[in-house]
């Protein structure tokens, strides 16, 4: 019971955190440094100057269906996510699934998460935890993952974007936990 507590609070203290931070965060344009120190990371994380990226307009939306596969029971289940750009480098956002008839029908995820460009591809690793409430549990998970954008089709202000996005999670229900990888498509909007 004291580690299901310690993950919903620890994500709930990430999200209320990171949006805080969000509007207080003082503008930078320099690369964070390691010499820098926490802060200096942290603001990078938290404003745009930390990413050689440009993830588009104001607005932006993530649509991810998954496929999960329990490493353990070696059984397969579905679930989605639906997310928005807090800021470049830290989305939020709500999350479903059903594996092995544990089922999440509320959660909430957060993503810290730094995109690079090589030869045309935008490849953006992450972290991410997420939160919920099972069938008669508390649910949570975490672990680092990779997306990949294929490909941005832009009129005018507007973007579409598509590719993959993948994890590895460590799941926490009841009295149950459990490892799990996540694979599906990628859609993200901006407007």
């Amino acid at each position: 019971m004291k580690f299901k507590l310690t993950i919903a609070l620890s994500a709930l203290l990430l999200c209320a955190g990171l949006t805080q931070a969000q509007t207080n965060a003082p503008s930078t344009n320099s690369t964070p440094s390691v010499s820098g120190g926490i802060s200096e990371i942290w603001t990078a994380l938290t404003t745009s100057s930390g990413t050689n990226v440009d993830i588009g307009a104001q607005t932006n939306w993530a649509v991810i269906p998954y496929i999960a596969y329990d490493i353990q029971a070696k059984k397969f289940g579905y679930g989605g996510a639906i997310l928005y750009a807090v800021t470049p480098n830290f989305w939020a956002g709500v999350r479903a699934q059903s594996l092995e008839g544990e089922q999440t029908t509320a959660g909430v995820q957060c993503q810290l998460q730094i995109s690079k460009k090589l030869w045309g591809i935008t490849y953006t690793p992450f972290l991410e935890t997420s939160v919920g409430i099972g069938k008669s549990a508390l649910y949570g998970s975490a672990g680092p993952g990779l997306l990949v954008s294929f490909h941005t089709w832009v009129w005018g202000s507007k973007t579409l974007t598509v590719g993959a996005v993948g994890d590895y999670e460590h799941a926490v229900s009841g009295g149950r936990n459990w490892n799990q990888v996540n694979a599906g498509p990628l859609l993200r909007f901006s407007f």
